[in-house]
């Protein structure tokens, strides 16, 4: 056999295939725990399939601002979200 290049190709061929072989292989072994691992036995069915909705609730807030100059206290990055709910503000009335 005179080809270097062909063994050295046929050697990294059979190289590379037993590391892919080892690796899936521990990969394999490394898989102990699926998605019923850790749930009681016939207590994961759902025999309702249903969306029931319940109720919609909104609130509405009036947001009193000032338009006059001077003398109020301010409560900056005070704001109302969608849902009426009071967020941040810190700062109070004088």
């Amino acid at each position: 056999v005179d080809h270097p290049l062909l063994i050295s190709l046929g050697v990294a061929l059979l190289v590379a295939i037993i590391y892919v072989l080892v690796g899936v292989s521990h990969t394999k072994a490394k898989i102990t725990t699926n998605d019923l691992t850790y749930v009681k036995a016939g207590t994961h069915v759902f025999h309702d399939r249903s969306d029931v909705f319940l109720s919609k609730h909104t609130t509405r807030r009036h947001i009193e601002t000032s338009s006059g100059g001077g003398g109020g206290g301010g409560g900056g990055g005070h704001h109302f979200s969608s849902s009426g709910i009071s967020h941040g503000g810190g700062g109070g009335h004088r």
